[in-house]
């Protein structure tokens, strides 16, 4: 009777089981907004984040919110899905608004030198800069620094140096990119500069090594600084205002799909003096060596063929395409042509 019993029992029990299977609400994997939404957390960090459109809140990845940095996952306060940028601000010489480090300790900075502390060993340690994995970033217009709200005004020189985003979206506002800021990111196709920033100097190598940045809008930004886009062997097109003045050496160097650059009628000179670089070379004194020169071409609202800096430096001496004003015009897409 007992053998029965428990035959009996085990019985009732697969068929439970049995019963149960397919019941309750189908597990769905989560699926997140392909846009971002940007916000500020309660530590008045600036992040992103992709609202949860299906699937549950526990399946979703989880990150503690409160230990946000650089990583993506699901906000345990909010509960949607972000994408955080724990951008470091420090307040500018001015102390009128902040400088944006990307997420960099701005202490490992030494002033006035555009070189990090070396690390114990002795050694410049690249990864003391180096950002993680973000893939898109967005600067805010203003952010939070020690209980007060304060403009970002400038990117720090390496801020986004060697990371990994895809895209970047500038605020208008800013005013000054600091050196090499952009250097080397290889994810990074396309970027427009707001028509606040006004870079007055040489120094730059704002996107020194992106190899696949195709297209730059640069605003109203006065100076396209000494290597500015050297060795970007992917940029097609670059944008520039009526406000560009002067073009550093080797600016473009290497940038062997470069179409076309315009120059404005205010444009004054191109850079190229030698005593710079120590280096007996025409193809690196001037700002477009290392362009092809059967597909490249530049055409000038001006009436004569801009100037060098220096009269010890002949920029175009290896021979590119000038053509100035009434030897050019727009066709109907808006592209320039010879005449």
């Amino acid at each position: 009777m007992k053998k029965f019993l428990s035959i009996f029992l085990a019985l009732i029990t697969a068929l439970s089981l049995t019963a149960l299977v397919g019941c309750g609400p189908e597990k769905v994997d989560p699926v997140y907004a392909e846009t971002y939404t940007q916000g500020v957390d309660e530590e008045g960090k600036f992040v992103h984040y992709r609202e949860l459109l299906e699937g549950s809140e526990e399946d979703a990845q989880y990150l503690d919110y409160a230990r946000c940095s650089n990583k993506k996952g699901r906000c345990s306060v909010c509960y949607r899905y972000y994408e955080c940028t724990a951008l470091v601000y420090t307040l500018n010489e001015e102390g009128t608004g902040l400088v944006c480090y990307g997420a960099a300790d701005p202490t490992n900075y030494m002033p006035d030198s555009n070189l990090l502390y070396p690390d114990s060993g002795g050694d410049f340690n690249v990864s003391s800069f180096d950002n993680g994995g973000w893939l898109h970033v967005e600067i805010p217009k203003t952010a939070v620094y020690n209980g007060e709200t304060y403009p970002v005004l400038e990117l720090a020189q390496h801020a986004f140096a060697m990371d990994q985003i895809q895209t970047i979206k500038l605020n208008e506002g800013l005013q000054k990119i600091g050196r090499e800021c952009f250097k080397q990111i290889s994810g990074l196709t396309e970027v427009i500069v707001p028509q606040s920033v006004d870079h007055t100097t040489y120094g730059g190598s704002f996107f020194w090594r992106c190899t696949n940045l195709e297209y730059v809008d640069l605003g109203g930004i006065t100076t396209i600084p000494n290597y500015c886009f050297y060795d970007c062997r992917n940029l097609k097109k670059v944008k520039t205002s009526s406000n560009l003045k002067r073009i550093g050496f080797s600016a473009f160097n290497a940038c062997t799909n470069l179409e076309y650059i315009i120059l404005p009628s205010g444009f004054q000179e191109m850079n190229s003096d030698p005593r710079y670089n120590g280096i007996n070379n025409d193809n690196v004194y001037d700002p477009f060596g290392g362009v092809p020169i059967e597909r490249f071409a530049i055409y000038c609202d001006l009436t004569e063929i801009p100037r060098g800096n220096y009269s010890t430096g002949e920029w175009n001496s290896t021979g590119h395409k000038v053509y100035l004003r009434g030897q050019w015009e727009y066709d109907a897409n808006g592209v320039p042509k010879a005449i």
